[in-house]
């Protein structure tokens, strides 16, 4: 059975994000509303709490690439599946909703 949520990152969630990618490239988001990074070097170590809570860990490989990817749309949801996490966004084109996953 396939269980997904889907969320919107705040601006401010996205500017963190965009701060923690200096520190480190990758990230692991722990389930709840704090987000952690610590360079490779360990010598710098980060801390947010956001008002998104997220439902499930799940790690992103290249921060800079996956937020080029969200910066594309004006406002993405996340879905977040049982091993993949999609951006959708959802237009509305003459009375015909699609959905649009990447």
């Amino acid at each position: 059975m396939k269980v997904s949520t889907q969320m919107k990152l705040s601006s401010n969630t996205t500017n963190i994000l965009k701060n923690f990618s200096q520190i480190n490239q990758s990230i692991l988001i722990k389930e709840g509303n704090k987000l952690k990074t610590i360079s490779v070097m360990k010598n710098i170590l980060a801390e947010a709490e956001v008002e998104e809570e997220f439902e499930k860990d799940f790690a992103i490989y290249d921060l800079n690439q996956f937020l080029s990817g969200l910066s594309l749309y004006d406002a993405p949801d996340l879905e977040f599946g049982d091993l993949i996490l999609q951006f959708v966004m959802v237009a509305v084109v003459q009375n015909i909703s699609l959905q649009i996953l990447m």
